[in-house]
């Protein structure tokens, strides 16, 4: 192999790792290094709760304790724990609960 083709190949794979590696730190960056743990997870989701419906104090409690008593159920399926959020909130906070689980199935899936 000559000097110039082994510098060219020497560059070409240089670039090749830097892509590599740079497409390696995009993914790690945007998928997160460490998955998000459970407790992180319910806490993200009570605040988006409390922000974009305005619960009460009254109606945080009561969804913790609805959260927190089917906390296993929540593996299966969210089916009764939205149905049980629902009767907890008034007409326009419903609504907007509505919106908050169908970009939840997006996000998710069904």
């Amino acid at each position: 192999m000559t000097p110039q083709r082994r510098a060219y190949v020497t560059l070409g794979l240089t670039f090749l790792l830097g892509g590599v590696a740079g497409g390696g730190a995009v993914y790690a960056a945007l998928r997160g290094v460490a998955p998000e743990s459970r407790e992180a997870k319910e806490a993200r989701r009570m605040k988006a709760l409390e922000q974009r419906l305005g619960l009460s104090a009254e109606q945080r409690a009561a969804v913790v304790g609805v959260l927190e008593r089917h906390r296993e159920d929540r593996r299966r399926g969210w089916e009764q724990v939205d149905d049980e959020i629902r009767k907890l909130l008034g007409e326009h906070q419903r609504r907007e609960f509505e919106v908050m689980i169908q970009e939840r199935k997006a996000r998710m899936g069904p």
